[in-house]
């Protein structure tokens, strides 16, 4: 049951039976785009309810849309009734479904995985602001409430970069293959270009390390949950330590500091240090070697002429 806008209750153009028998009943009438957008995608598209009203033994459609409510039945994929219209509400709004899975094609059950259901609608709450979803295993049964507040979604407009997946991200890979050829003496990288039949070396390796990597987030959701929020805490320390820098640049232009003077990072002046020294070439030494917290640097003009002998 939902409370959106409800299905139209108009005859459609092709099919010439109402909207809502034409989506329970025709193959990708229930498409969202035109026919040519899916020539590059794959899956199934617009069969949902058409493929569930097919593999039903009894299905019951109701959709309520601007004062009219439609009400279809159907057994075994088949209209049983003609439908009903009724006057409703001009508000009430919404589509109610109700199916019961044929046991003639679901011999071996015909249930419902409760867990499977929670978590494609814990995905679907996270995933669509402002929605609410409700979920119970019988009428009676008080309903579990899915809705993410508005302070969740704050972290997740972090545009997360390659690095913030790497940071702190140490791996030991042992690989085994037939004549092993390396880039220079130190052997610090692999430079056999293919093995067997043109796969490169890095691509066995990519596939094998995704195929695990993924088994192993699905298996244990806790650790892929701890690993995301890692991955999120780097990639907003990366935004504040982005944002303090340009303060920090910000503040050198309002100050009008001397233009060659690079700043340090701490504000704490009792432990702050600023070496002055003579020309540019200097101030580039000093600068490579500096403690960027606490140590700032300003170059000065050379050597200052002796006022008494220059003219």
């Amino acid at each position: 049951e939902d409370n959106g806008r409800g299905v139209p209750i108009e005859i459609h153009p092709d099919t010439k039976k109402s909207t809502l028998a034409t989506i329970f009943t025709t193959l990708h009438s229930g498409a969202k785009l035109e026919s040519e957008v899916y020539k590059t995608s794959g899956g199934l598209h617009g069969i949902g309810v058409t493929a569930v009203n097919a593999l039903s033994a009894y299905l019951k459609a109701r959709s309520t849309r601007e004062g009219k409510t439609e009400m279809l039945e159907f057994q075994e994929g088949k209209l049983i009734n003609p439908p009903q219209i009724i006057d409703a509400p001009q508000q009430a709004n919404g589509t109610i479904i109700t199916f019961t899975p044929d046991p003639k094609i679901f011999k071996e059950f015909t249930y419902f995985k409760i867990d499977t259901i929670q978590g494609r609608l814990n995905e679907l709450a996270y995933l669509n602001p402002n929605l609410t979803l409700f979920f119970a295993t019988s009428p009676d049964a008080t309903p579990i409430v899915y809705h993410f507040s508005s302070d969740k979604y704050p972290q997740l407009k972090v545009n997360v970069l390659k690095d913030d997946v790497l940071e702190g991200l140490v791996a030991i890979l042992a690989i085994r293959m037939k004549d092993p050829q390396f880039s220079g003496q130190t052997k610090y990288r692999l430079a056999n270009k293919t093995i067997g039949k043109a796969t490169t070396v890095r691509e066995i390796v990519k596939n094998a390390t995704y195929d695990l990597v993924k088994k192993f987030l699905q298996d244990h959701a806790n650790s892929a949950e701890a690993i995301s929020q890692l991955i999120t805490t780097n990639a907003q320390n990366r935004v504040k330590y982005e944002e303090y820098k340009e303060t920090l640049r910000e503040g050198v232009r309002g100050a009008a500091l001397p233009g060659k003077l690079v700043p340090c990072m701490s504000k704490e002046v009792a432990n702050n240090e600023l070496f002055i020294v003579e020309g540019d070439s200097a101030g580039g030494s000093a600068k490579a070697a500096r403690f960027p917290k606490n140590q700032a640097i300003l170059p000065v003009q050379g050597k200052i002429l002796n006022v008494l002998k220059a003219k």
